[in-house]
């Protein structure tokens, strides 16, 4: 995805590159009654490290999960879709600011107890040659 981010107007002058790594920690206990509804997925933004092939991105054996069905869990394309949207339009400074902006909106689903993001800028346009910056927050859910 691409969004307007950086300190300076050289570097908030043309959209840039943002890749998003996205782990959530999902509740194990009423997974179908999440508010999350369908969306956009924009292939190759988001990586949901423990969805693998052959990994549950859910709890233990015995959860909702077991039954492999989609309405028992977040989905991943509609909450790609919603990330993106989330990123594209930030126009923030700080990839920090980004980072936090996307942990509300994947918050926004009651399944989500915590959820960690990392945001990359890569090439930076910094003084010394980088491959990548990136920005790593974490956020769970507060009881009210």
């Amino acid at each position: 995805m691409h969004a307007r981010v950086g300190w300076g107007a050289e570097e908030r002058r043309t959209p840039q590159l943002l890749l998003v790594d996205l782990d959530l920690d999902l509740s194990a206990e009423d997974l179908s009654a999440g508010d999350v509804t369908a969306g956009d997925l924009t292939a190759g933004d988001l990586v949901f490290p423990g969805a693998e092939a052959g990994r549950s991105p859910v709890g233990s054996p015995g959860d909702d999960a077991e039954r492999d069905d989609l309405a028992d869990t977040v989905d991943y394309a509609e909450l790609a879709g919603r990330v993106a949207a989330t990123v594209s339009a930030s126009g923030r400074r700080l990839l920090e600011t980004v980072a936090s902006d996307v942990l509300t909106e994947v918050l926004r689903d009651r399944r989500v107890d915590a959820a960690t993001v990392t945001v990359h800028k890569p090439r930076a346009p910094l003084p010394v040659a980088v491959d990548d910056v990136a920005v790593v927050r974490t956020r769970r859910r507060t009881l009210v």
